[in-house]
């Protein structure tokens, strides 16, 4: 769950995606929204304190899908230079605080709750393993599609919210 939300398509492309429409900007991206990760993955420990894993998964579900269907939205209408590439780019950044306070964190300490400490390291490498396979087929997608990552974020976004209606039925 935690990798096919698209984290890190969004973290390994970043750059690449706002080349297109902010040029200027895409050398600096990576370590803006890398940063805003950083700060939000502090302010987890009090957000899943004081809400919990479940709360605080399915508001990094929803919250995750909604912000991935509206830049692949706005991606459709091919911004370049222009007020668009700024909502996007700002998106991507509410984008990283989201799971850097909800979905980052916090399923790397709700799997050794629920599972038995022998399939931990298997669970581990499950995530891993959906970690390399965005990696590997984002760019792939991206140029299948003229340069234009919109289907990318909505694959992501729809992932996504199937993941908020799984954890909400099935998330102890």
């Amino acid at each position: 769950m935690q990798q096919m939300t698209g984290i890190n398509a969004i973290v390994t492309q970043a750059n690449t995606i706002v080349a297109k429409i902010l040029p200027t900007l895409a050398p600096y991206v990576a370590i803006i929204i890398n940063g805003v990760q950083l700060i939000a993955t502090v302010g987890a420990i009090w957000s899943i304190k004081q809400f919990g894993r479940k709360p605080i998964n399915l508001f990094g579900n929803i919250g995750l899908a909604i912000v991935d269907i509206i830049i692949g939205i706005l991606f459709i209408f091919q911004p370049s230079e222009s007020v668009l590439g700024y909502v996007i780019f700002a998106l991507l950044i509410v984008y990283m605080l989201i799971y850097g306070i909800s979905i980052g964190p916090s399923v790397w300490m709700y799997v050794p709750e629920i599972i038995p400490a022998k399939i931990v390291p298997f669970a581990t490498m499950t995530n891993w393993f959906g970690c390399s396979l965005c990696v590997i087929f984002t760019p792939m997608a991206i140029k299948a599609n003229d340069d234009n990552p919109f289907p990318v974020f909505f694959f992501f976004g729809g992932i996504t919210l199937l993941f908020f209606i799984l954890n909400f039925f099935l998330m102890v």
